[in-house]
């Protein structure tokens, strides 16, 4: 039974920043979340054209707000208790983990209708699905070249990924269908 998130953003997502892209990274500032390797290793790469924004906290946050200062291409927002608003805001979520579970920033990316841009750990693809819904890269060069790519998304193209994930949340990750499927599983144990 998968994890749900309730549908309070139902309106198709917009590609918002025109000819500047912008991904948000909403999670704990960690080694997990790789938010420095991801700096480290997209520094020297990223176009001009993106920008990455990371809202959280955690024991690497001052470290990585040190290391984007200056650097017009990242932001680190500190911690936001309004994430869904950032993410309306934002144009993709990447989430680039060294390890997951089922991550709830990726169903509500989904629920927002954020094509998401993320790698192949526990379970992402389960909620992304690769060029439908956003992209799935494994290595910091596919990460950097899907990156520096989507500014040649069209808006076809994009609004296609944001109604597919409203799809994929509609299937799988509202309340209605967790609320089904546990009292079809509580039912069950009752019988039993």
């Amino acid at each position: 039974i998968y994890n749900c998130v309730r549908d309070i953003h139902p309106d198709e997502h917009p590609l918002t920043s025109g000819n500047k892209i912008t991904l948000l990274l909403p999670a704990r500032i960690n080694e997990q979340k790789q938010q420095l390797l991801i700096v480290e290793h997209l520094k020297e790469r990223l176009s001009k054209d993106i920008k990455i924004i990371f809202a959280g906290t955690g024991p690497d946050y001052d470290k990585l707000k040190a290391t984007v200062d200056g650097d017009s291409r990242f932001e680190c927002l500190g911690y936001r208790s309004d994430i869904y608003d950032l993410l309306a805001k934002s144009d993709y979520m990447l989430l680039f983990s060294e390890q997951e579970g089922l991550p709830i920033s990726l169903i509500e990316a989904d629920m927002i209708g954020i094509p998401v841009v993320c790698n192949d750990v526990g379970g992402n693809t389960e909620i992304v699905h690769d060029r439908e819904n956003g992209f799935v890269v494994n290595t910091w060069d596919d990460l950097a070249q899907c990156i520096n790519k989507l500014p040649n998304i069209s808006e076809e193209q994009y609004k296609e990924m944001s109604r597919r994930g409203r799809d994929i949340y509609r299937e799988y990750f509202t309340f209605d269908v967790f609320k089904k499927y546990y009292l079809e599983l509580l039912a069950d144990l009752q019988n039993e």
